[in-house]
């Protein structure tokens, strides 16, 4: 009986571990940690040095929307809740401003490129927000992702930086530095100056 007793806490064991390793690895972690990855992608040797980071975020938007499409009875209950919040609202608005100013742009093509992308970074945060849906477990592995993320880019800089100290010419750097921060205080001061003498004509 204690045999028979061991094994059943055995595979119940077993069974809680496989469980808590499968919802770990759960799909709306996977879309999570391919959307921090986004900062990854090389730039393929394109004119545009983030051009192929908003086309994976595009691809990455239609493969998630496909997939809660299909799992629309996991997340519908959330999406009433999504749409009539202040905040998606609020977007939505800016988006038909942002629209509309097409219509009155000075260059037509670079509106068209930044219009797409802020349409891209809408439907980002639409998914993200459907995905996580008060999800506490899959925001704390996400958060934990992240945290991840950062610290490996903070050491990637740092090592960078170490490996080719001898290359740099830190009073340069440093005079350079404040001469920029200088300038910016000088310019800041003179506007207020402009600002006064503006309202006291």
């Amino acid at each position: 009986m204690k045999n028979i007793a061991n094994k059943n806490n055995s595979n119940t064991d077993a069974i809680v571990n496989n469980a808590s390793a499968s919802s770990y690895f759960s799909i709306p972690v996977l879309f999570c940690a391919l959307y921090l990855l986004v900062h990854f992608i090389p730039d393929l040797g394109s004119n545009d040095p983030i051009g192929p980071q908003w086309l994976y975020l595009s691809l990455l938007n239609i493969i998630t929307a496909v997939y809660i499409f299909y799992s629309i009875n996991q997340y519908k209950k959330y999406i009433p809740t999504i749409i009539s919040s202040g905040y998606f609202i609020f977007f939505i608005g800016y988006l038909l401003w942002i629209t509309a100013s097409l219509s009155y742009a000075i260059n037509y093509t670079e509106t068209i490129v930044c219009l797409s992308r802020i349409f891209t970074t809408f439907f980002a945060i639409f998914n993200l927000l459907v995905i996580v849906n008060e999800n506490k477990e899959v925001v704390k592995k996400v958060l934990t992702l992240l945290l991840m993320i950062l610290l490996f880019e903070s050491l990637q800089v740092l090592l960078n930086f170490i490996s080719n100290s001898e290359n740099y010419d830190l009073d340069n750097l440093k005079m350079e530095l404040f001469n920029k921060a200088l300038n910016k205080e000088q310019f800041k001061n003179n506007s207020n100056v402009n600002m006064y003498l503006g309202d006291s004509k």
